[in-house]
């Protein structure tokens, strides 16, 4: 059944409305009884510790909160749904980060069928409660705790940005450079991927209306079925009765017909007052074994109620465990696919820069080789080579160098070597 925000509907706009733009900064929204009419629960300014206090282990609540975020000082607005969840589904954005879950987990003292009762209001309070820059769905205390949220919160701005401290340490910055851009190319298993996250809620919807009508039109048709045996069992008894009084009739007035006795003898052979206390003892007796036999009847009819009821409770539990174990299973689905995606983006981020490095090592290799052709085409353009010039200049040395004494012969030889090799390495 869908959740009820008429029926107090301007206690609970006014509550909203005093969150949003007056001195309230918390409200607590909760059912009536087992109904599903919403009604303001508690309401205050004392920020998350006096919320905290409020929240109830037993009961499904809702809490709206205003919160200063830490690093800019901007108010936030925190949606907390009291209750957790098996299977999640994340919308992340730069100022706002959304937690929606399927099957919830209300505080602990809750019954599980009050729980699958409730699991399609959340859609329902996320719309009415509208604007929260943060959903947070709890189940103990420990995930109520402020420090809890406002990490929560800080971590949905998306940076840890100060106006004051920023402003001072870029206000004396030069002209900046080129501004250039990153394009990421779309990635199709991340498509694919929120497309049937989507497919699969909107199927799980039309499932559960689809049960739904189902249980209704099952159970009228068994109160139909149940209305009719009644109806004719009641018809039953009405002609067995009324035969059971004509048979009686007809015995009478056979023995009055067939019975061919004198005045005095049928006198002195009947006790009136015997004959009619007989009748009315059977009459009595008749009307015990009906009563006795209606109340048998209707002992079995709720035995059988009781049955069916206790079958069609164990079939939904049967149900709920089933679409949990579905949960299950595509949230585990959902996180291989997750991480099989991640791990294909590294690869080819891999790929990409090995094949960067492997252009850049041919280009160097390329211009080491160029710059290598170019220097021989430099020398061979020459008319004259310089080795050439230096051997003529030794050669030249040697043929006017004229005999040495013989007191230092070791001497003049290895000075003519030392300029020897002096001029080759030249």
């Amino acid at each position: 059944m869908a959740v009820n925000l008429s029926k107090n509907g301007a206690a609970l706009t006014a509550a909203y409305d005093e969150v949003v733009k007056g001195s309230t900064n918390w409200a607590l929204f909760t059912y009536e009884g087992n109904s599903d009419n919403i009604r303001v629960a508690a309401k205050g300014d004392g920020g998350l510790e006096e919320m905290m206090q409020e929240l109830n282990n037993g009961k499904v609540m809702y809490a709206f909160c205003r919160v200063q975020e830490p690093s800019s000082g901007v108010p936030k607005f925190v949606l907390i749904n009291w209750w957790s969840s098996v299977f999640v589904s994340v919308q992340q954005s730069s100022v706002c980060v959304r937690v929606q879950w399927s099957s919830v987990f209300t505080g602990e003292g809750v019954k599980v069928v009050r729980k699958g009762m409730c699991a399609n209001h959340v859609q329902s309070m996320s719309n009415f409660l509208r604007g929260a820059h943060v959903t947070i769905n709890a189940r103990s205390e420990d995930d109520v705790e402020p420090d809890v949220i406002m990490d929560r919160v800080a971590k949905a701005a998306g940076v840890n940005y100060n106006f004051h401290k920023e402003s001072n340490r870029f206000s004396d910055t030069g002209p900046c450079g080129s501004v250039g851009s990153l394009h990421q190319k779309t990635s199709a298993i991340q498509e694919i991927q929120s497309t049937n996250k989507d497919d699969f809620w909107a199927q799980l919807e039309r499932e559960e209306q689809s049960r739904r009508r189902q249980e209704r039109n099952r159970a009228e048709h068994e109160r139909k079925r149940e209305e009719e045996e009644r109806q004719a069992q009641d018809a039953r008894e009405a002609a067995e009765r009324e035969r059971r009084q004509k048979e009686r009739a007809n015995q009478i007035d056979q023995q009055r017909t067939h019975q061919k006795t004198s005045a005095i003898q049928e006198i002195q052979s009947t006790n009136k007052d015997d004959f009619w206390a007989q009748l009315e003892r059977e009459e009595q007796s008749r009307r015990r074994q009906e009563r006795n036999r209606a109340e048998h009847e209707r002992k079995r009819e709720e035995e059988e109620r009781q049955a069916q009821d206790a079958r069609e409770a164990a079939e939904r539990e049967r149900r709920q465990k089933e679409r949990a174990n579905q949960i299950d299973q595509q949230r585990l689905y959902e996180t291989k696919q997750e991480a099989a995606s991640r791990e294909t983006e590294s690869q080819e981020r891999k790929q990409e820069l090995h094949q960067s490095d492997t252009q850049r090592a041919g280009m160097r290799r390329s211009q080491s080789v160029q710059m290598a052709h170019e220097a021989a085409a430099i020398i061979s353009q020459r008319k004259v080579n310089p080795r050439d010039v230096f051997r003529q200049r030794e050669r030249s040395l040697d043929t006017n160098r004229t005999p040495t004494t013989g007191s230092q012969p070791g001497k003049n030889s290895s000075t003519v070597s030392v300029k020897r090799e002096h001029l080759y390495y030249l």
